[in-house]
């Protein structure tokens, strides 16, 4: 168990930082795309967030999710060879590897969606400050944009659903992807998924068929990912030092 978890701890070190330095970038450059949006004082949500500077001020969760994909999805590739011989030395099978690996990596997409509400939270707390504007606006906003309505689905339960289960997908294609790397193959499916997701995410209030769709795309995902990893016989060479 010890070697197991030490897994999860190689991780934390390789990526620790990294995570936390984008989550932070994010965040910062949200609040300040707000701030600049705000500053004449006024403006609606709605407008704030129709404004076509980058798609501001939601660009920053844009990016800040790309990059997070990539963080994660390159660490144990032969790209990081004293990680990946650490990884053998360890002597734990590669199957255990991506199960703590894909862990780690949901706690990281679980804290980039916690850190993007709360980031968002503080945009509707900007705008509120600056430009003088009731609950009404930041409610309808809230109603009226798709990104918005489907980071905080509020009651909408199937939006939630979905968003678990694009969370585990990407949990599992990240960890996914340096598995096939120390096979010495190259498949980029991780950032392929990345791109649907982007893409499917925004949703409209009430719009229960387009989840269902996500909801059964994802379930493919997750079962072609499981046939990959626990329906073949898994065989990687140990990198030199």
């Amino acid at each position: 168990m010890k070697q197991r978890f030490s897994i999860f701890l190689l991780m934390a070190r390789s990526t620790g930082w990294k995570v936390l330095a984008i989550l932070a970038a994010m965040t910062a450059l949200q609040q300040g795309m707000t701030w600049y949006g705000c500053r004449n004082g006024d403006v609606t949500m709605e407008e704030l967030l129709q404004t076509r500077f980058l798609w501001a001020p939601m660009a920053p969760l844009l990016v800040g999710f790309l990059l997070l994909t990539l963080v994660l999805g390159s660490t144990g590739t032969d790209g990081k060879v004293r990680t990946v011989y650490t990884i053998r030395r360890l002597a734990v099978e590669e199957k255990e590897i991506f199960l703590w690996q894909s862990l780690y990596n949901g706690l990281c997409y679980l804290l980039f969606w916690a850190v993007a509400a709360a980031s968002v939270l503080g945009m509707c707390a900007i705008h509120g400050a600056l430009c003088d504007r009731g609950p009404q606006s930041v409610f309808l906003a809230f109603h009226s944009n798709r990104t918005l309505h489907a980071l905080i689905p509020f009651e909408e339960y199937s939006f939630l659903i979905r968003n678990l289960l694009y969370l585990l997908v990407m949990s599992l294609v990240t960890a996914q992807y340096p598995m096939i790397q120390r096979q010495g193959s190259k498949n980029y499916f991780y950032l392929m998924t990345a791109a649907i997701v982007c893409l499917r995410f925004p949703g409209r209030t009430g719009n229960f068929g387009n989840n269902l769709v996500d909801i059964v795309l994802s379930a493919i995902i997750l079962l072609a990912v499981g046939w990959w990893v626990y329906g073949k016989e898994v065989d990687v060479d140990v990198p030199s030092a």
